[in-house]
């Protein structure tokens, strides 16, 4: 239904803010649309975050209460450490074959770092020494990582 408030100043229909201006009324210049029905018409599912990863250790998200970014997915990606310089995030069959791109930066660390979806429930994080040419842990700062899998 719509609900009005403030002397017309903003008039809710089905999640959806119209007006944004007292006293004026929704035209499709001056409309807002709530994030979750931005969401519902993007083309992809997507996950961003931001992640750091020190010795042995696990790979961690390093935004903003340590919580991702943005997360459209139906669970959580759980992160690992498979090897030396090798991390996965993990999220049963979320990864769909030919549909998945996976975006990665170096972040400040000093890694080279590449990604991919080896397979639909996992992506996988590469970290090379940059001088060594070897796989490499805990050299993972604030590496921006965004995950999209297309409709």
């Amino acid at each position: 239904g719509e609900q009005t408030f403030g002397a017309g100043e903003k008039t809710f229909t089905d999640n959806v803010i119209f007006s944004t201006a007292v006293g004026q009324a929704a035209t499709l210049s001056n409309q807002f649309v709530v994030k979750s029905q931005l969401d519902a018409i993007k083309p992809y599912k997507s996950y961003t975050a931001l992640l750091s990863q020190t010795g042995t250790a696990a790979p961690v998200i390093s935004s903003f209460n340590n919580l991702p970014l943005e997360n459209t997915f139906s669970g959580a990606i759980v992160w690992t450490r498979a090897s030396s310089g090798l991390f996965d995030g993990t999220l049963s069959g979320a990864f769909t074959a030919t549909k998945t791109v996976v975006f990665i930066t170096q972040g400040s660390g000093s890694s080279r770092l590449a990604a991919h979806s080896p397979d639909v429930n996992k992506v996988q994080i590469i970290s090379m020494n940059a001088y060594a040419n070897q796989f490499a842990d805990g050299s993972i700062t604030n590496a921006s990582i965004e995950i999209r899998v297309y409709n």
